[in-house]
């Protein structure tokens, strides 16, 4: 079998990385001045995605990555494009994947199936092995709009890249994964690894700041649900934890 590689390099990955923290402590410090300026300022929660996306377009065209703009019934977000591979990328809470499964399993329009069928040829190959594996999440009900998104062109694959956040305010695991139009994850990659060697590590105060936030983010959370991680890479060393 022929080899095939589809992590993304150690300094993409950094960046990466380091881009996802950056934007959670911008969306942190937001949230402070917010409820120091103002009466109520819960809305602002559903600008995290906001921040991570901000900072990943800044640090990544550092390294070459460009990113294009997109919108679903409104709701704004960027893709990120790997041009000489032909990879395109999101960066998503781990929330997002339940509602992107749900509508994906039910024939029902969302702006990712479009997005995953780039690899519907790659995940039926004999370099991938099936095997399902169930994690909890907390999903926010309606949070992502029922749409589709135009038809990919010139693409080879394309990943999300999920984030948790833990209980004590930092993030827990971050992940790449290759979902197919059929709303299936198959694991590439953890990156949590390259948490600890980031620039960009909450020191202890932002951390307990960060805590109460993302709790306060939580607290409209009634439902737990579980996503699928239906195979990963043959051969590959790190598995999922559960």
């Amino acid at each position: 079998m022929v080899e095939l590689n589809l992590k993304f390099t150690d300094s993409q990955n950094q960046k990466i990385v380091d881009a996802i923290l950056a934007g959670l402590r911008s969306y942190v410090e937001e949230r402070k001045r917010k409820a120091k300026e103002m009466l109520v300022s819960d809305g602002y929660a559903w600008t995290r995605s906001n921040h991570i996306d901000t900072a990943l377009g800044n640090y990544l065209q550092e390294i070459n990555i460009t990113y294009l703009k997109k919108k679903s019934s409104g709701w704004g977000y960027l893709e990120f494009l790997i041009e000489d591979q032909k990879i395109l990328f999101l960066v998503k809470s781990q929330s997002f994947v339940k509602t992107f499964q749900d509508k994906s399993r039910n024939n029902t329009d969302h702006y990712i199936r479009e997005f995953a069928k780039s690899n519907d040829h790659l995940v039926e190959s004999t370099h991938f092995q099936n095997r399902i594996v169930h994690k909890q999440l907390s999903l926010n009900l309606g949070q992502f709009p029922n749409t589709s998104s135009e038809k990919l062109k010139d693409i080879d694959r394309s990943y999300i890249i999920v984030y948790t956040i833990g209980e004590v305010g930092m993030v827990e695991s971050i992940r790449s994964y290759l979902p197919n139009s059929m709303g299936d994850l198959y694991q590439v990659e953890d990156l949590t690894r390259y948490i600890e060697s980031s620039k960009q590590l909450f020191s202890e105060e932002e951390r307990s700041e960060a805590k109460v936030i993302f709790s306060d983010d939580k607290s409209d959370d009634t439902n737990i649900f579980t996503f699928e991680i239906i195979g990963d890479i043959k051969d590959e060393k790190e598995q999922v934890r559960v």
